[in-house]
């Protein structure tokens, strides 16, 4: 994911999902080497089942996201490529990652690997 300041992300949207990191309760988030993993077999309240943040340099950290069932709200049309991707941090950081050839593409699901930058 490319990191932008706030004010260069983009505000379009056609789906939010909202992950709280903070948690002290299950699902909770671990430390996992020097990231993060996020995971909630439940996949409640918005479908994210696992979120897992790995850092490095620039444009080689990664994020991963697993979600699905009737929690997700998910398009009812195919995606229009590019498909941008965005996370955001409460304190105004995003990252977002851009994504021109998936390999999947339908009504309900999508499967890519992001552009280089």
């Amino acid at each position: 994911m490319r990191p932008r300041s706030l004010s260069a992300c983009s505000e379009t949207r056609s789906g939010r999902a909202i992950r709280p990191f903070a948690s002290t309760t299950r699902p909770k988030t671990l430390p996992k080497g020097k990231g993060f993993v996020y995971a909630d077999k439940e996949k409640s309240p918005d479908g994210i089942a696992r979120l897992v943040l790995k850092p490095g340099a620039a444009g080689k950290g990664s994020v991963t996201l697993a979600a699905s069932g009737s929690n997700l709200t998910t398009p009812t049309a195919m995606l229009v490529p590019p498909v941008v991707v965005q996370l955001r941090s409460k304190d105004g950081a995003c990252f977002e990652a851009w994504y021109s050839a998936p390999k999947t593409n339908e009504p309900g699901k999508f499967d890519a690997k992001s552009d280089a930058n």
